[in-house]
């Protein structure tokens, strides 16, 4: 009899079993926020703590004032305040004041005499444009009395 030599086969199957992954996704949202604003420059800004005005009646340039706002469109608020209601007043003989009137700019101007003036004006555009204009002083009765004539102006700027 003749024999045959025995082959052996291994075979190894691997079964793998199929996974499925759900993919996940999330999103963030950016947002900022910045108010409305207005600033007033110090590059433009000559007006100072006291500006001297000649005691002859006319119109007196006592400097220049900047600004700009971060906004284009709305409408912002210009406004000056006296605290006298636009009267030099001599310090040392109060019964003589002054009546003036000031104005800043031409556009947009405010003109004042009395104690509070504003405007509304839309905002230089493009955005943070300076603007600039001179404060004038207009009185037109001569300061007789001697002494030192005064008063405060305040200039504020609201979006």
């Amino acid at each position: 009899m003749k024999t045959c030599p025995r082959i052996a086969i291994a075979c190894t199957i691997a079964f793998a079993p199929t996974i499925t992954v759900a993919s996940e996704t999330t999103t963030a949202k950016l947002t900022a926020a910045v108010a409305p604003g207005c600033t007033f420059t110090t590059a433009e800004n000559t007006v100072g703590p006291v500006s001297q005005i000649g005691n002859t009646p006319g119109t007196y340039n006592i400097g220049n004032l900047g600004y700009t706002c971060n906004f284009t469109g709305p409408t912002g608020k210009l406004s000056i305040a006296s605290e006298g209601g636009t009267f030099l007043v001599n310090e040392n003989d109060p019964s003589h004041p002054v009546l003036y009137t000031v104005k800043w700019g031409d556009l947009p101007s405010v003109s004042l005499t009395g104690f509070v003036a504003s405007t509304e004006f839309a905002a230089a555009n493009p955005a943070n444009k300076l603007v600039a204009a001179p404060v004038k002083i207009t009185f037109t009765n001569p300061l007789t009395v001697a002494g030192f004539y005064r008063d405060t102006i305040t200039f504020t700027l609201e979006p």
